[in-house]
């Protein structure tokens, strides 16, 4: 077995036996976390490095592009507004945005702290969301008054 065929498998498993890992990380939380500390002390030279520093970023970066688009291909890839201003509803990614139905967004933000645990509950709530383009976005903001203004 490859390198690329073992990553491969080692991802299916996880993803299979997501459940089991959760408990198992529950119960052994502790050991852990004297592992993470550990190994963080032995590898902290590598990790100081702006090479090393760059390329995670970038990793980083390209995981949350991936979900995004995960999210908005599962929530239909494009403006759910059947009022849109684009006829037949706009289609391009770049001005799509993921809405919450129940207007929530700040709460939440607030709550799952940054993008990739967003896009992640995203994808177990997919009831709670839609696409929306740019415009109508905006719309639905100041119609519903969630755009902080107070009058």
């Amino acid at each position: 077995m490859n390198e690329q065929e073992k990553k491969e498998y080692q991802k299916k498993y996880h993803l299979t036996h997501k459940e089991k890992w959760k408990t198992y990380y529950q119960a052994h939380k502790e050991e852990w976390r004297e592992y993470g500390k550990k190994y963080y002390q032995t590898h902290k030279e590598k990790w100081s490095t702006p090479e090393y520093k760059r390329k995670f970023m970038e990793q980083r970066r390209l995981r949350i592009q991936q979900l995004r688009k995960q999210c908005i291909f599962l929530l239909g890839s494009k403006c759910s507004n059947l009022n849109c201003l684009v006829p037949g509803g706009c289609l391009d990614t770049r001005c799509l945005h993921i809405d919450h139905k129940l207007s929530n967004g700040s709460r939440e933000r607030r709550k799952w702290g940054n993008q990739y645990k967003f896009y992640n509950r995203v994808l177990e709530h997919l009831d709670e969301y839609q696409i929306l383009c740019a415009n109508c976005n905006w719309i639905k903001r100041v119609e519903l008054k969630e755009d902080g203004r107070k009058s």
